[in-house]
């Protein structure tokens, strides 16, 4: 009876290892560390997904973006739109998940979060507050509507 113990702990010891080395993805390596959900200011990753950094065992270190089911599970209909070119104006984003960071010509710099799907609301350095809705086109965000002043839009 010992012997089957030890046997089906080992078994299980075995199993662990293998779902570990499937969660990379990479044969041979192991997740060390990632980001919030998004990614961060050095790589932006989907909303669903996080940038990972993993150790290889040939002792090589990569960096990627990978899908994850908890942050897909707080998604609700965010999009990133911190990739891809300029928004009108010349503005740019930085997002980590839910938290934004934009700098322009005209307003300056401003911090902001998604609210909900497909909306956000951006606070500019003199206190000015504005609500936009994304637009999404084939999976990219192509136009922000603001609130104001009314008909108020970026694009790309």
């Amino acid at each position: 009876m010992p012997n089957r113990i030890g046997l089906a702990g080992l078994c299980a010891i075995f199993i662990f290892a293998a779902a570990m080395q499937a969660a990379a993805q990479d044969p041979g390596c192991q997740f060390i560390g990632n980001t919030s959900c998004g990614g961060d200011d050095h790589n932006q990753c989907a909303p669903h997904e996080r940038f990972y950094a993993e150790q290889c065992s040939n002792g090589t270190v990569q960096h990627r973006c990978f899908a994850e089911n908890q942050c897909a599970a707080v998604n609700k209909g965010r999009v990133n739109i911190a990739v891809g070119p300029a928004w009108t104006g010349g503005y740019v984003f930085r997002q980590a998940g839910d938290s934004l960071w934009v700098r322009g010509t005209t307003e300056g710099e401003g911090t902001g979060v998604f609210t909900g799907p497909f909306t956000i609301e951006i606070t500019w350095k003199g206190g000015q507050a504005y609500s936009g809705t994304v637009r999404v086109k084939d999976g990219r965000a192509y136009r922000i509507e603001w609130n104001r002043p009314p008909g108020n839009h970026w694009d790309r």
